[in-house]
């Protein structure tokens, strides 16, 4: 009796133990789809908001989207940090006259006791001192955006943005802002101001397709020796086809490229992206490049950048200073808005800074200059 009992037991037990397993499978079968199911959902809103984007530097499709989920684990989340990641505050203390003279003033806090200062200034390690060079410390804005400090020092800094930044999404590529976008004159009107500076500076700069973002969107480039003597060459050949209804001469091409270049003035001979370490490498020479929505990239010198950050009128792309992909000096502009004049005149004053800073970084010592049409 007592053996067939334990056989009930066991055959009981077994059973228990079996029911337990199916319950667990169940719960963890069912657990795990809905949380694949979750996933998938998220994901599908993720990847719909990232497309609606519009094009960028990396194909619209699933691929594309994963290189930017990738991206995501160089990325950094200090793009709009003030100070710049890059900068430093050092506070300076001026006593008052008693202490010049050997009082026993305090000098602590403000007014006659004396007063604080706080300045910021770059900081770079040896290798970045060398990347970036001499002018990385160079603000290149023209005076007439700038305004006067009132209090302090009474320096020229860039007028306030005064409002709250546009919503730039989490996403690293493509970088957009989502709210206060330009209307299609306005980008129209960005453009065109782009191929105004080109044309104003045309042995210097050219208006080419962007090779950081879609190659639909026309960029600012810097023109290197190579580009210079195509553009001195594209010159001639459209000059010969005009003279000669059309028949190029093939002969004295080579002399006549010698001859040209002998013409070409010195300071522009000098001119080679490549000499400015600072910048893409697999854009050297690209300075800006606008985006459907209005806003706008921009290289900058570092002082530049740090001030255009700080003031409000855009941040830091996700992957600058990360290196050997994007400068610190890239900058995510925000679009001018409608209403604002002032916005416009800053605008066009920012990438007027980029392109000199881009210029004087790869040897041009002359002036680039802001174009005489009213855009």
């Amino acid at each position: 009796m007592d053996s067939l009992q334990r056989a009930l037991s066991d055959v009981v037990q077994t059973l228990s133990r079996r029911e337990n397993h199916r319950v667990v499978y169940i719960t963890t079968t069912a657990t795990t789809a809905a949380a694949a199911l979750a996933l998938l959902a998220y994901s599908r809103h993720c990847y719909a908001e990232w497309h609606a984007l519009g094009e960028s530097g990396v194909p619209r499709t699933v691929g594309g989207w994963l290189i930017n989920v990738a991206a995501h684990a160089l990325a950094r989340r200090d793009h709009r940090a003030v100070p710049a990641p890059y900068e430093r505050e050092k506070q300076q203390q001026r006593g008052d006259d008693s202490r010049q003279r050997g009082g026993k003033g305090k000098g602590k806090g403000k007014g006659k006791e004396g007063t604080v200062t706080t300045t910021t200034v770059i900081a770079l390690s040896p290798r970045d001192k060398e990347r970036y060079g001499e002018h990385s410390r160079t603000s290149f804005f023209p005076a007439e955006i700038l305004v006067t400090r009132k209090h302090g020092d009474g320096a020229d800094l860039l007028p306030a943005r005064g409002a709250p930044r546009p919503t730039v999404p989490t996403t690293v590529v493509p970088q957009r802002q989502t709210t206060e976008t330009a209307a299609s004159a306005t980008v129209a009107r960005q453009d065109a101001y782009i191929a105004a500076l080109a044309a104003a500076n045309g042995r210097l700069l050219a208006v080419r397709p962007s090779a950081l973002e879609s190659p639909n969107f026309g960029a600012l480039w810097l023109l290197g020796p190579e580009a210079r003597r195509q553009q001195r060459r594209r010159g001639r050949d459209e000059r010969g086809a005009e003279s000669s209804g059309g028949v190029k001469e093939a002969e004295g091409d080579d002399d006549d490229d010698d001859e040209e270049e002998g013409e070409e003035e010195e300071e522009v001979r000098a001119v080679d992206p490549a000499r400015a370490g600072w910048l893409p490498r697999r854009a050297l020479g690209e300075v800006a490049h606008v985006h459907a929505e209005g806003s706008a990239h921009v290289c900058l010198s570092l002082v530049d950048a740090a001030a255009v950050v700080r003031r409000g009128w855009g941040e830091r792309h996700k992957l600058s200073g990360v290196a050997g992909v994007l400068p610190w000096g890239y900058v995510l502009l925000y679009a001018p808005r409608d209403g604002e004049p002032r916005d416009w005149d800053v605008w066009k004053g920012i990438v007027l800074a980029g392109a000199r800073a881009v210029a004087r970084s790869a040897g041009f010592e002359g002036e680039v200059v802001a174009p005489d049409s009213p855009e």
